[in-house]
Order: C-alpha cells, then sequence, then structure tokens
C-alpha cells in the first residue's frame, strides 16, 4: 500500500481531535488527558504556526490513516505517529513514518 503525508491544515481540526479523543491514543501520549475542543484549535493553531514543527496527515488510497508530528530543536528530530483507529493493525505505522521523513522540511541540521 503506497503511503503518502500532506501538511496538516486548520481544516483537519476535527479529524486530529478524533483521533486524539480515542482512549487508546490517549494512553499512549505523553498527555494522557482527554482534550478539549478549544484546546485542541488553540494547539493546532500554534502548532500549524511553529516553524520548528510540521505535523502531517498520512494517507493511503486517498482516505486519512494517521498523523506524523516533528519537533526540531537544535540537533534533535522528535517525532510523534499515530495510526488512526479504524487503522491500527495494519503495518501502516513504518510506511507511515517513511513517507513522513521523506516529505518534511524539517532537518535536525542547524
Amino acid at each position: 500500500m503506497v503511503v503518502t503525508t500532506r501538511p496538516a491544515t486548520a481544516a483537519d481540526a476535527r479529524l486530529l481531535f478524533d483521533w486524539r479523543s480515542d482512549p487508546a491514543s490517549r494512553a499512549a501520549s505523553l498527555t494522557s488527558d482527554a482534550p478539549t475542543w478549544e484546546g485542541q484549535l488553540s494547539w493546532l493553531d500554534a502548532t500549524l504556526s511553529d516553524p520548528n514543527r510540521d505535523l502531517r496527515i498520512g494517507e493511503a488510497k486517498g482516505a486519512p490513516i494517521g498523523t506524523l508530528r516533528f519537533d526540531a530543536k537544535g540537533q534533535q528530530l522528535t517525532v510523534s505517529i499515530a495510526v488512526a483507529p479504524d487503522r491500527r493493525g495494519h503495518g501502516l505505522a513504518l510506511p507511515l513514518l517513511q513517507a513522513g521523513l521523506r516529505d518534511t522540511d524539517l532537518t535536525h541540521d542547524e
């Protein structure tokens, strides 16, 4: 299956909120608190305007399959991966990561 990524936009707010609200997603996250809609919108706005962060939506066959977030700080690039709840267990995490690494404009070089 071919996986691609695209930059996330404000139009992805509901999709990202729904994925983040999933109990299994929260359990695997650094912050396990349930998100609020207002908090989600604020976070997304800050994320999309941060030049050191690249939030991407992974897609396969035209459908969203997950999200990747790249955070650059100095010589370090941190990656967060979340596969959509309905797409888990299909071996998509690695292809999602590979597509995101190919597509991101962030590098760890300064």
